[in-house]
Parts: C-alpha cells; structure tokens; sequence
C-alpha cells in the first residue's frame, strides 16, 4: 500500500507539472498575442502605406484577368516603393498578389554567398534572409558585395509575365530565396475582404526564425482588386518578449513555491506526527501499557476471528481465565510498583509458556485470558512463582487462580465461553486449594442460583426484610453486658431467620452493600433510641460497615444526625472495619472518615485482627478505641500455646497503648477463664448469648447481669 507522503509528493508533483504546463501555454498564447500585436502595428500600417500610394504607380502596365483588365504597378515603380519600406525596419519581404490568377510580384532583402552578381538568381540552401536588418547594419559586408542593394533586380518577377494559373506554392528560381504564399489563406482572404497576420516560427533557412505574414486586401467597389503580404520579421521582439515572459512566469512559479512550500512542508510534518499519534493511539487501544500484550479490546476482537477459524476447520479451541491470588494484598503491602511488577512477570511467563498463534490478553486488574487452537486442560505454566519485591528485599509469593472452558463443547460463541471460563475460575477461587478448574455445566446452576440470591436480596431489601440482630459484649472482669454489636439477618417469610452464611455471595455487590448499611444505620439508631428511653442499660451498639458505607456520601453525616435525632450520646455508636476494609487503596480517605466519625464522638474498632495482612503499625495509623480478636485464635487458645501467646501479646500491646481487647468467638468456660487470665476487656460469643432481636436485648442484659461472674453449667 503506497504511503501518505509518497501519494502526497505524487500529487504535488502532478500539481506542479499541471501548474508548468498551465504556465507554459499561458505564456506562449501571450507571446502569440503579443507579436501579432507587434505585426499588426507594423506590417498593417505598411500595407495601408502602400495602398495609399498604389494609385500613383498604376495604370502603366496590364494583365487580363477574369474582370476585364487590371491595372498592375510597374517592376520598377513597386520596387522603388517596397525598397524605401524595406530600408526601414523589419518589413524584409513584400507580395503584391494579383487575385486573379494569384502571381505575385514579391520583393525582398536576403543575404547572399559572396561571387554571386545581383542579377541572377541564387539557389543556394545557405541563403538566409536579411532578418530585418537595415540597409547600415554592416557596410563591410556590403561592400565585399553580399548584401542586395538592389533587390527588386534579382527578385522582382512581374505579375504581367505570369498569364497562366499556377500554384503559388510550386518553386520557381525566384521562389527559392523568397517565401512562397500559401494559395488557401490568399483565397480566405480575398474571400472575407478582411486582413489577417499568420505567424510562423518554421521558416526555411533564408528566413527568420521568427517572422509574420500580415495580409492586407486592396477593396475597391466591394471587391478585392489587390492582396498585399508584408512579412514583418520579429525575431528580436520574440526574443525579447519570451524572455520577460519567461522572467515573470519564473517568478510567479517561485512565489507559488514559497506560497505553498512551507505550507506543504509543514502539512508533511503534520501528517507525519499525526501518523506517528495514529500508530500510537492504534497501540494503546489494542494494547497494555503495563504489560504490552494485548487487551480487552484487542481480544474481543481477535478471539471471535480465531474461533470461527477453528469451527471452520472442525476444530477446537480452549480458553483460560487466569486470576492472581491476593493481589490487592500484594498491592497493598509490598506497594504498586509491586504489583505492576507482578503484572508483569504472569504476562511473561503466560507469553513464554503457550505458542506464538496463541492469543494471550490482559482483560483487567489482574485478570489474564489465554486463547489456544486446541481442547486441553494443561495450563502450560506453574501457578505458583516469586519475585523479589525490590532490590535486596523479601521476596512476593505469587500463586494463579485458572478457570478453563473448551470450545465447542462448553459454548459455540465468545461470550458464553467467557461466561463458562469465568465460572470456573469462581470455583476456583472458592475452593481452598484454588488450581486450576474446568467448567462444568453444574457451574452454571450455582451461578444462576447466585443470581437469583442477588435479585432476592433486593427485594427482601425494599421489604424491610433485613433487621439487625444484636450480640453482647461482656466484660471479662464482672460479667456484665458493656455493649453490643449488631449484626445483619435476613428475616425471610418462609425459611425464617438467615445468618450471613446464606446471603453473603450477595454483598459482593457494591450497591446491595450501601443498600444494607445504610438499612443497619438506620435500624440500629431507632433501637438505640427505644432503648434509652425505656432506660435500658445497652452501654454502646457496633455496626459493621464496609468501604461502600464509608465512601458513600452522607454516611458520616447520616450517623452523626442520627446520634442527635435520637437523643443518644456521645460513644453509644461504635463503628467496626475490618482489616481488609481500611488499609487497602483507598487507605487515607477511609482514614479521614473514620476520624471524622470519632470526632463525632463514635468509637472506632477494628474487627477481625490477625486475619488480614496489616502490620502492628497500621493499629497506629487507626483512631481506633478497641481491636478485636479474630476467634481463630481464640478457638484454640486452650490447647494452643502459640495462640495463647498471640493473644498475650495483643494484650500486652493493647493495655501499652490504650485501647480495649475484645476476645471473639468464646464460646466454653475454659475459653473465658483462660482469656479473663491473659487480660482481655471484653469477651464476645456463644457462651453468653447468640445475636437476639431488639425486643429481646432488654431482657438479654438483665439475664446476663444479674448471673455476673457465674458460669453457666
């Protein structure tokens, strides 16, 4: 395909050889005008000249012609006339040309060989006409006899003598130093009566090389009685005016140059850069940045193609789905420079480990797919790799999640292949040993069962369906009720009361997620304000709210109003987050949040410690008023002297720097007695109560205050 720049430089060059010709022509019709111009001016006032003095040279000799006779002027008489004409300028050669019979008696000035007499004829191809020049242009010559002094005595041919119609055009000895007429312009011109200048630029040798017959008719009583030619020699005129033609068509063609050079050049540069913007924005929409194989885009586009080829062919195909473990965490703790650096390696490796037809994409985040021309369920690289974080430092353990679905067996188009991939690689990152999962149509039933549990939720949503359900936090110490946390149920009207357990594939959803804290806000709010009211000792109420709550905005200014719109006080509302939750991303907007919610006079805590992958110093980073520790360390603390000794140190940190251990997950006596031994502030868990509805929390505290420090049997 011929390039941008070599089309335009084609068409500039078009333009200009265009523009050459167009100027060339324009010039040579003007000097055509031009010289005709200069023939008319000359050879036509001569003529009338003669016209004028015809009357006094006729009348003297007599040719018959088809009008009776003719009266003619004598040899001697139009010589004398034409060579008074001659001897003035560029008139060098002059016909008078009877219409009758058309013979001419022509009179002229050439240049002859030395040797040769003035009366003779002379027909020698050498002979070149006087070219316009006076009778003084050259005495030397003149003298050494070459010039014709005389012309009307070496060729003046009498019309008188010329009785029979002949050819004007036919050579005679007269005709060779003398330009013969052309008989179809004389009868146009005797025909029209009016006068017409040709001009000739082919002349044989004796003439100039640039001349004009100027045709004068003689009109007498509405007829044409004689036919003059001047020929008028214009060879020093054209030279003058091709050049200063020539000299301004020049210039204009080099200001049309400049007009449009820089023009021309600076749209080449453009279109060059614009070129070079094309192939770059061509990349980048087809391409990563990060990892330079292809994207979502790019796939789309080419997997469809790839597809078709392989049912075409009565093949097969096999698409991956490859996801990367904990990569958030990974972004989180090692940093993003990390994690691009992660990206990076799986595109590599993915590159490296299948064929060069295959389509390996990056579809987003840490999403990868693998396209191959085959049914296989051989991933072709390990799941499991490590990278060194930086320079000199730890090293990041990477592990891949893979989903795979086969076409055509799976799916016949892209989307469900996708869709199917997708499925399986959600099994994968549910299971506990990941790997690599392959699609199975069960895949789908779970699926739309997950579906179903979303659009479910929804409605149970409007239907005020979801009511919080509130569990006790005891004091350690005395055994008596210090707050609450409340937690979400789903109170369906024919399964009953749900746990999260069911319904937590559906918060997944961001939308469904403000939907429910914003619910539990609210909720939890109208039960604390019944309760201070009714003088019920709940000491404080914990929701827990995720990153949805705590960037939707109003959050803070809907917990804050509500505090107020309900009477309560400052520290009644705690606000619980997870690990996860804050120190991810989005890490110092959460924070401020957080801050301005204990500002507000909410405490803040930290659920889940010890689960996550925050270090000690994020605890710092926290305005938190108590950290709670995850039950995994509490299910074992009696067998275990590890997790005793975690929770001795939390503890330890806990009572350094000033805020509450909450034990979670207790559930035995041994369990209290042990964590009570180690310092906890408050425990939380079966022992003492599942979460109960808030018409029964009244009764829950009394129950649990006024057994104290007993243990139940």
């Amino acid at each position: 395909m011929m390039s941008n720049k070599i089309k335009l430089t084609m068409l500039l060059l078009a333009a200009v050889a265009i523009f050459v010709g167009t100027l060339h022509f324009g010039t040579s019709t003007a000097l055509h005008w031009l010289l005709k111009n200069e023939a008319k001016s000359t050879g036509t006032d001569w003529a009338r000249h003669i016209e004028a003095r015809l009357p006094e040279l006729l009348g003297i000799d007599v040719a018959s012609g088809s009008n009776g006779k003719i009266q003619v002027p004598t040899a001697k008489n139009f010589g004398s006339l034409a060579s008074d004409i001659l001897a003035v300028g560029n008139i060098y050669q002059i016909d008078f040309i009877n219409p009758n019979c058309y013979c001419d008696a022509s009179i002229g000035t050439y240049l002859n060989p030395p040797g040769k007499s003035d009366g003779q004829p002379i027909k020698n191809e050498q002979n070149i006409s006087r070219r316009g020049r006076s009778h003084e242009f050259d005495h030397q010559a003149s003298k050494a006899g070459v010039l014709h002094e005389q012309p009307s005595q070496a060729h003046f041919t009498h019309v008188a003598s010329n009785h029979g119609y002949h050819a004007p055009m036919a050579a005679s000895e007269a005709g060779d130093l003398k330009l013969p007429i052309d008989r179809g312009i004389a009868e146009s011109i005797v025909a029209s009566k009016k006068h017409d200048i040709v001009i000739r630029t082919d002349a044989p040798a004796n003439q100039p090389s640039v001349f004009a017959e100027v045709f004068y008719p003689v009109i007498s009583e509405g007829e044409t009685v004689y036919l003059l030619r001047v020929l008028v020699d214009l060879q020093n005129q054209a030279v003058r005016y091709r050049n200063l033609l020539y000299s301004g068509t020049l210039g204009v063609l080099l200001l049309v140059i400049l007009s449009f050079g820089y023009p021309a050049k600076k749209y080449l540069t453009t279109s060059k850069r614009q070129k070079e913007t094309d192939r770059r924005a061509h990349f980048l929409a087809n391409h990563d940045v990060l990892t330079g194989i292809s994207n979502r885009n790019s796939f789309q586009e080419t997997a469809p193609v790839r597809l078709d080829r392989s049912r075409n062919d009565d093949g097969s195909a096999t698409l991956f789905l490859v996801d990367i473990d904990n990569f958030k965490e990974i972004n989180d703790y090692h940093g993003h420079h990390a994690g691009d650096l992660v990206l990076k390696e799986v595109a590599t490796r993915l590159k490296s480990a299948f064929g060069s037809d295959d389509i390996v994409a990056r579809l987003g985040g840490d999403e990868f797919a693998v396209l191959v021309d085959r049914e296989t369920v051989d991933f072709g690289t390990g799941r499991s790799f490590e990278l060194p974080a930086s320079e000199g430092s730890q090293n990041i353990a990477v592990s891949l999640c893979v989903g795979l679905a086969r076409f055509p067996r799976d799916a016949d188009n892209l989307p469900d292949l996708l869709r199917n991939a997708d499925l399986a690689l959600y099994d994968a990152k549910k299971s506990a040993s990941r790997g690599v999962r392959v699609y199975d149509p069960a895949m789908g039933s779970d699926f739309e069962n997950r579906l179903q549990l979303v659009r479910d939720f929804r409605t149970a949503l409007e239907r005020s369906e979801i009511v919080p359900y509130y569990q006790p936090l005891v004091s350690a110490k005395t055994g008596h009720v210090e707050s609450f946390e409340a937690l979400a149920r789903w109170n369906h009207p024919e399964r009953g009361i749900l746990s999260p357990a069911v319904f937590h594939e559906a918060l997944e959803d961001r939308d469904i997620c403000e939907q429910l804290g914003r619910v539990m806000l609210k909720k939890a709010l109208t039960d604390m304000a019944g309760w201070k009211s009714a003088g019920v000792p709940f000491g404080s109420v914990a929701i827990n709210v995720t990153e949805a709550d705590l960037t939707r905005p109003g959050f803070a200014l809907e917990a804050i109003n509500g505090l107020s719109g309900g009477k309560l006080a400052r520290g009644d509302l705690a606000i619980e987050v997870t690990e996860g939750c804050i120190f991810g991303s989005n890490k110092d907007v959460l924070l401020a949040k957080l801050q301005e919610l204990r500002n507000a006079g909410c405490n803040i805590g930290l659920d889940d410690f010890g689960t996550g992958y925050s270090s000690i110093t994020h605890i710092k980073e926290l305005p938190r008023t108590s950290v709670k520790i995850d039950k995994s360390f509490i299910k074992g603390v009696v067998e275990d002297s590890v997790d005793q000794a975690i929770v001795q140190a939390l503890v330890d940190l806990g009572r350094s720097v000033g805020f509450k251990l909450i034990a979670e997950g207790v559930e035995t006596v041994e369990q209290l007695d042990l964590v009570h031994d180690l310092g906890c502030n408050l425990v939380q868990g079966y022992y003492y109560s599942k979460p109960v509805a808030g018409a029964e929390v009244p009764g829950l505290i009394a129950r649990i205050n006024n057994t104290g420090l007993k243990r139940a049997s």
